[in-house]
């Protein structure tokens, strides 16, 4: 492998800002092109440091989470599309300053009519979409989980589990609480990932709970985390103050998410963010020490001390939440994904996992 320098990660944290299904499709994207142009505003300010060769924006900063929209409505008011002009203006953001740029949001996928994504992706210098990952665990949006057979034959695992081999290292990306299940970010790294790219809104009663799961799935895989996480939620999308200066914050500290933050792989915390809208959370990269760490013949090696035949008969009989649900002549999928809780829970309690 050719030599890697080091390079600088920034997470733009910003505030999401709600489309709503009381809004019609031409309000909804205004409201996202305006905060574009906030965001652009942003990406030049920090992309001026030619030491800066990634920037990370935070899970759906565009609409906030879906609200009481059907899929088709959501479908059609809020959801990107790679052909469509909110992803063309990054892909312009990117090319301009030679960066790559991670960035979300509710997806449509072609493969997959009458559905839709919550999709993390990564845009190369050239402006090139190189990765498109879909979040795993959501009751929301679709999950590859929920056609799984039909997502395999269509897009394979080189979809379900993307990495992106680039002259950073190798990107992989995941999505909000998708890093509370190690499976996730652990396939990933067992695909040849090196920095694991995480955009999120999380909100403040999670702030204690994801803390240290961020920086176990950095030490468990010998990895640097990226985690970018909204600011806070807004309701429309006015700035106070000159063009790019942060958004003064309503909520009290304690009510805000939690904030961004960069880790290195023994689990230390090297970037993070102020609470609010902060540019603050950046931190030097090192994919050579990721790649001696990992070549190293010690114990403390996790990759390479990984033991998996032993997990293998485990997971190969196990069904809690099932696959294979959301078929295409299901136009609203959603208010079942409760219910395959309940079925999951019904097994495991079956199995003696619950107790009384």
């Amino acid at each position: 492998m050719a030599a890697i320098e080091p390079w600088d990660a920034v997470c733009i944290q910003v505030p999401a800002t709600v489309v709503t299904g009381a809004m019609g499709r031409d309000e909804a994207r205004h409201n996202m092109a305006t905060k574009l142009g906030h965001i652009e505003i942003l990406v030049t300010k920090v992309a001026s440091d030619s030491k800066v060769k990634l920037l990370l924006l935070p899970e759906f900063c565009l609409t906030g989470a879906k609200s009481k929209a059907t899929t088709e409505q959501w479908m059609d008011i809020a959801c990107l599309s790679f052909d469509g002009p909110e992803i063309a203006r990054m892909q312009l953001w990117a090319q301009r300053h030679r960066v790559y740029l991670g960035a979300h949001g509710y997806c449509l996928v072609p493969e997959f009519p009458g559905r839709f994504f919550n999709t993390k992706f990564l845009i190369s210098p050239s402006g090139d979409v190189v990765l498109k990952a879909h979040r795993i665990h959501t009751g929301i949006a679709t999950s590859p989980h929920d056609m799984l057979a039909e997502f395999l034959d269509k897009i394979g695992l080189e979809g379900l589990f993307p990495v992106a081999k680039t002259p950073l290292g190798n990107l992989a990306m995941l999505t909000s609480t998708d890093i509370a299940w190690p499976e996730v970010a652990r396939a990933n790294t067992l695909r040849d990932a090196e920095v694991l790219v995480h955009p999120a809104s999380e909100s403040a009663n999670l702030r204690e709970q994801l803390a240290p799961v961020r920086q176990a799935r950095a030490v468990e895989n010998m990895a640097y985390l990226i985690s970018c996480n909204t600011a806070r939620y807004v309701s429309s999308v006015g700035y106070a103050g000159a063009a790019g200066t942060p958004a003064p914050t309503a909520a009290a500290p304690a009510e805000l998410p939690a904030p961004s933050k960069i880790i290195d792989p023994d689990g230390k915390i090297i970037g993070i963010a102020k609470d609010g809208e902060s540019l603050d959370c950046r931190a030097t990269i090192n994919v050579a020490e990721v790649r001696k760490r990992r070549a190293a013949p010690s114990g403390l090696n996790f990759l390479a001390s990984l033991r998996t035949e032993t997990f293998r008969d485990i997971y190969g009989t196990l069904s809690f939440y099932p696959a294979d649900t959301w078929r295409a002549d299901i136009a609203d999928y959603n208010a079942r994904s409760g219910e395959h809780v309940k079925q999951a829970v019904a097994r495991m309690a079956a199995m003696g996992m619950v107790g009384e």
